[in-house]
């Protein structure tokens, strides 16, 4: 299991709970993952009843949840990056770019171009993001 959606699951995260507390809009829910809206509008009720939404939007509380879904993700995807170094992850990750840019392209014809935000996030062989 992907580890971010591991850590959804060990949250008691599900669906399209878990789809709307890691921030993806509604629009891009019923496009890119073909929930129907009905679950969408269960999802966010279940989410308000635990605290982490109000009014379809996400709370403190839900926001601190999702941080600490992504830390433990990075606590879990950390290590072979570290083992591979930094030249050769860079490496790996210029392999990898034109297949994602692909990727990202279909992504945008489905869901739109909000969709998966931290997939656009380029960086330099400096370490620093760029737009």
């Amino acid at each position: 299991m992907e580890p971010l959606w591991l850590n959804i699951h060990e949250a008691s995260v599900k669906g399209a709970q878990a789809v709307s507390v890691t921030g993806i809009p509604t629009v891009a829910l019923r496009t890119a993952a073909r929930i129907a809206p009905e679950e969408i509008d269960a999802a966010w009720a279940s989410l308000s009843q635990r605290g982490l939404a109000e009014g379809r939007r996400v709370t403190e509380a839900g926001q601190a949840l999702r941080q600490r879904l992504e830390d433990d993700t990075d606590g879990r995807t950390t290590l072979p990056w570290q083992l591979l170094g930094i030249e050769e992850s860079i490496r790996f990750a210029e392999r990898l770019e034109p297949a994602c840019e692909l990727l990202l392209t279909r992504v945008d014809e489905t869901a739109g171009p909000n969709y998966q935000p931290a997939s656009r996030v380029r960086r330099t062989t400096t370490g620093s993001a760029d737009g």
